[in-house]
């Protein structure tokens, strides 16, 4: 067993020699690690990061990477959040109207909410902070919300890796 840091009695070039020869089996591991998951490029925007610095009056754009988690209808929208409960404050929510969500129905072969859940998706557009429901007190509720406008936003980056979680209706 190579042991980096042996304890007691062990002098500094048997320390430095177990070093050297931990060194090269952890980057084999770290590089097969890397090789099967899908790593966000430093374009990529990541749910809670995009949540935390989105305001009313601060809108961020980009291409954002995202596990849908949960799922909903409401209306003429369809929503793939990216937590499994919507109302959470690190969920980026995206919107997508009637017209977008019947193209991409037929591009993916269903429907969207349906197909999507559980599976990695890059979407760019616009992340806005936007006004859901006030409660009897005046007490704003705020989402994170991209609504889609071009079916051609949404990429779906990998198949479902794991259990798929139950649907969240909104």
């Amino acid at each position: 067993m190579i042991e980096p840091f042996a304890a007691g009695g062990v002098n500094n070039d048997q320390k430095k020699s177990n070093v050297r020869r931990f060194i090269p089996v952890m980057s084999v591991l770290l590089l097969s690690a890397c090789a099967s998951t899908e790593i966000p490029s430093q374009r990529d925007l990541l749910p809670a990061y995009v949540a935390s610095i989105v305001t009313v009056n601060h809108p961020v754009s980009g291409t954002f990477l995202m596990r849908v988690r949960g799922t909903g209808k409401m209306g003429d929208l369809i929503f793939l959040n990216s937590e499994p409960n919507f109302r959470s404050p690190q969920c980026l929510t995206i919107a997508i109207p009637s017209v977008i969500a019947t193209k991409l129905a037929e591009e993916l072969a269903g429907d969207p909410a349906g197909v999507l859940h559980g599976k990695l998706i890059r979407v760019t557009g616009t992340a806005r902070r936007v006004p859901i429901w006030t409660d009897g007190e005046g007490n704003t509720h705020f989402q994170t919300h991209v609504v889609m406008t071009e079916a051609s936003q949404l990429n779906l980056v990998s198949p479902n890796k794991g259990k798929k979680e139950p649907n969240q209706q909104k």
